[in-house]
């Protein structure tokens, strides 16, 4: 019987690459004030957004790459502490993460753990309005290790006072989320709603978050 889901925040319940794209957007526009045509401001926006992907946890990267291919000379000194007191105010959630939430939070126990420093990602959570939603949050900066650690997931089961084999898991990315709750003993879910992904193992997969509600009506019987 399955008696609790926790979830995965970014590009999970959370759609970090929309609000990538809207801050390096102000960046461009408001601090930068790039001076081209329409398709050519999109054009360094969207690489601004892939190399985002490639250099997640080192922002300078995107910097160096934004340099090097577009001559655009990003004035802050070091990015990656410009983006980690200011990536939260861009917070967006997935479109249907309230609607699922709402009905989740009926019959089960709703968890989160995410990798990051404890202050940047609980601000995110919180500036989403998921904070009365959780009835845990574990946050991968306050116990030295990350997911795919299974000791996070066990800390999320504790906290909930459930077993593992009591716990789904919902995430966006296999090797952390996917692999760190099989590991763990949790029942793994992968959503690829937002990062396209293939895979042959066999796995519960759901497209969107609401995908979720009739996958669990099959699981939790």
């Amino acid at each position: 019987m399955i008696k609790a889901i926790c979830f995965d925040f970014d590009d999970t319940l959370g759609n970090r690459k929309k609000a990538a794209y809207a801050m390096y957007k102000h960046i461009l526009q408001d601090i930068v004030k790039v001076e081209v045509n329409d398709f050519e401001f999109e054009a360094i926006l969207q690489d601004m957004v892939v190399w985002d992907q490639y250099g997640n946890t080192n922002k300078n990267y995107v910097k160096e790459k934004v340099l090097k291919k577009h001559g655009i000379v990003l004035p802050m000194g070091d990015f990656n502490e410009f983006w980690e007191s200011n990536f939260w105010e861009y917070t967006e959630l997935a479109d249907d993460a309230i609607e699922v939430l709402d009905k989740l939070k009926m019959k089960y126990k709703i968890g989160m753990i995410t990798n990051g420093p404890q202050d940047g990602q609980t601000k995110k959570i919180e500036a989403a309005g998921l904070l009365p939603y959780l009835d845990c949050l574990v946050v991968s900066g306050s116990y030295g290790v990350h997911k795919p650690d299974p000791h996070l997931f066990h800390e999320a089961c504790k906290q909930l006072q459930v077993e593992p084999h009591e716990t789904i898991y919902v995430g966006d990315t296999f090797s952390n989320d996917i692999f760190g709750a099989k590991r763990a003993g949790c029942l793994p879910i992968w959503i690829t709603n937002i990062k396209t992904a293939y895979c042959d193992t066999p796995i519960h997969k759901i497209e969107q978050l609401s995908d979720l509600i009739n996958l669990l009506e099959e699981i939790d019987k």
